[in-house]
């Protein structure tokens, strides 16, 4: 048997597992982050339903929410923080999605959702004025995607 005929297979079957690997590794790396997608829509989807479930279960947050909504000015004092922080739990939330957007981890048919409701509700006096008495809490890069996602609304 001639060896270097022995080498020269050797150096193709190598070779061959070399780009088979390398295919499996490829496929490995699409499927994490198909999986990483999926836990990050489900936690921020979570946290979505956790911020509209507590306005839901408790009548009196209910009222504060709305009445916020319209008529920031309206609310008493402690009524004012209580809708602050609420709003500031909501962009909180929302703060994960455009993360998690960003760095293409949340589909953009997800990601369309938490944009328009953050128009909707950023976009209201209320939430417009709460959001700017706390937007030293967020990083610069966040408060400048909220206010562009609100004038984009207003076009």
């Amino acid at each position: 048997m001639n060896w270097e005929a022995v080498g020269a297979v050797g150096e193709v079957f190598g070779a061959t597992v070399v780009v088979a690997t390398m295919f499996y590794l490829a496929m490995q790396i699409k499927e994490n982050k198909r999986s990483n997608q999926m836990l990050a829509a489900t936690r921020i989807a979570e946290s979505a339903d956790a911020w509209i479930g507590q306005i839901v279960r408790d009548a009196q947050l209910n009222d504060i929410y709305q009445k916020g909504m319209r008529d920031y000015e309206a609310l008493e004092i402690s009524d004012r923080n209580r809708f602050d922080l609420l709003i500031m739990q909501f962009l909180r939330a929302i703060e994960g999605a455009w993360t998690h957007e960003k760095l293409g981890f949340l589909d953009q048919d997800q990601w369309y959702g938490y944009r328009v409701t953050t128009q909707r509700i950023i976009g209201s006096s209320g939430g417009n004025i709460a959001f700017n008495k706390q937007r030293m809490v967020f990083s610069p890069e966040y408060g400048a995607a909220i206010d562009l996602m609100v004038s984009a609304a207003d076009k």
